[in-house]
């Protein structure tokens, strides 16, 4: 799964949207934010698929997690 290093100028409020997700999601966007995270997705996407892919990105993560084994305290 590839990952993407985003950041938002702090002057203009602006981010760089990497073509690849433009390509993905397209121009318009809906966004689910909570404290820790953003969920965002293709404005007319179906929600069962941003589920299906949220859930697929989630096991990413997991997967992730258990290759890095406890975390030192």
């Amino acid at each position: 799964m590839v990952e993407f290093a985003l950041k938002i100028n702090r002057g203009q409020k602006v981010m760089y949207i990497p073509k690849e997700i433009i390509n993905t999601l397209g121009f318009e966007w809906k966004a689910i934010p909570n404290s820790a995270a953003l969920v965002a997705f293709a404005r007319d996407a179906d929600l069962r698929t941003v589920e299906k892919s949220v859930e697929i990105i989630l096991a990413d993560l997991s997967l992730r997690l258990e290759k890095e084994g406890p975390k030192q305290g």
